[in-house]
């Protein structure tokens, strides 16, 4: 674990940064904070909403700046905010001590609020560089945080939506293991937000023509139909043959273990053309995905009821394409063959292909 975490921080190299909401008037008080601290060689990590900022880019306003130490530090963190006029408090001895200066707040965080999250020295041996307000701190491990928010569901507050960008961010150079042990018995608290998370984030809203790109390592799972004639989806290395019919939806798992590209095919002849239905799929590491899902988002047209019909004309040896969004509810339509006509074309299978009596 010890050279993974060493990894990360390689990795990062210090890029991690927030500058937190441009309309937050606490910032200059919370920069005094930081500034104070890293001069007194306090130990501490900053977690919270500017954490997050820096592992997901997602900016938001924040109630107050959150400063992670051990039970053994907390003492001498407050007494430093103390000496630096701030007014401090023990709000809740066993987790929480907060910190107030000109209508802004700071907590001091060393446990949570159900006592299972202690912060120990691990927290800082795997903790990231990064620069918070331009100064170079340390931030929480996305594992710790992750941890420590998972428990948060309270009536008024409900941290699940922080853990889905986490894991949207960085699932993969997250240490697991490391995650479940923190975890421990408790591990159906971490299940249940990676369930959650596909529910949350299902797809890329993106698509792309005669060509395929997925994440070695990650589950891919497909849900497939036809808009006319019977067809089949194969890619023999990796998962097997299924078929595809109009009106119906078949569903595909498969996994690539090793970066390589694979050859796809449509192994069902449907008409002219036939011998030029196949295409690649590239396995590709998580960090090149995002970077590809990336660049297809930025151009490309919009794949719509429009576009669509274009695409689905009778066509040979089409090059691979990619649209850079996908129009809400357009494989629904396409599946219960609610599709218009456009420009002349047939109105949509199965109407269209129903046998008259």
């Amino acid at each position: 674990m010890k050279s993974n975490a060493q990894g990360l921080a390689q990795q990062f190299n210090g890029t991690l940064q927030s500058a937190g909401h441009p309309a937050d008037p606490a910032i200059d008080v919370y920069r005094e904070a930081l500034h104070g601290l890293v001069k007194a060689k306090v130990p501490f990590l900053v977690g919270g909403a500017f954490a997050l900022e820096s592992y997901t880019g997602r900016v938001r306003r924040t109630k107050d700046l959150d400063l992670f130490a051990t039970p053994a530090d907390r003492v001498r963190l407050m007494q430093r905010l103390s000496d630096a006029g701030f007014r401090t408090e023990w709000r809740f001895p066993h987790w929480l001590g907060k910190a107030y200066k000109d209508d802004c707040s700071i907590d001091i965080i060393y446990s949570s609020g159900n006592g299972l999250c202690t912060v120990d020295e691990a927290w800082f041996r795997y903790a990231l560089p990064a620069e918070i307000f331009g100064i170079p701190v340390r931030v929480v491990p996305a594992e710790e945080m992750l941890w420590s928010k998972a428990f948060v569901m309270e009536r008024n507050r409900y941290d699940g939506g922080d853990i889905a960008h986490l894991l949207k961010a960085r699932a993969h150079t997250m240490d697991w293991a490391r995650l479940l042990f923190r975890f421990g018995t408790h591990w159906r608290v971490l299940f249940s937000h990676v369930i959650l998370f596909g529910f949350i984030y299902p797809e890329q809203r993106i698509a792309s023509v005669n060509h395929l790109t997925i994440p070695v390592g990650t589950p891919v799972s497909f849900e497939l139909t036809s808009s006319g004639v019977m067809n089949s989806f194969f890619v023999p290395q990796l998962a097997g043959q299924i078929y595809t019919m109009a009106g119906m939806v078949t569903r595909l798992n498969l996994r690539a273990d090793y970066s390589g590209t694979y050859r796809g095919m449509s192994a069902n002849y449907s008409g002219a053309g036939f011998a030029d239905m196949y295409f690649k799929v590239d396995a590709v590491a998580p960090d090149g995905f995002a970077q590809w899902a990336a660049a297809t988002r930025s151009a490309g047209p919009v794949l719509d009821a429009q576009t669509y019909a274009d695409l689905v004309r009778p066509s040979k040896a089409v090059a691979p394409f990619t649209y850079r969004s996908v129009a809400n509810g357009l494989f629904a339509n396409i599946l219960s063959a609610a599709m218009q006509p456009v420009a002349g074309l047939c109105v949509a299978y199965p109407q269209s292909m129903r046998a008259e009596r």
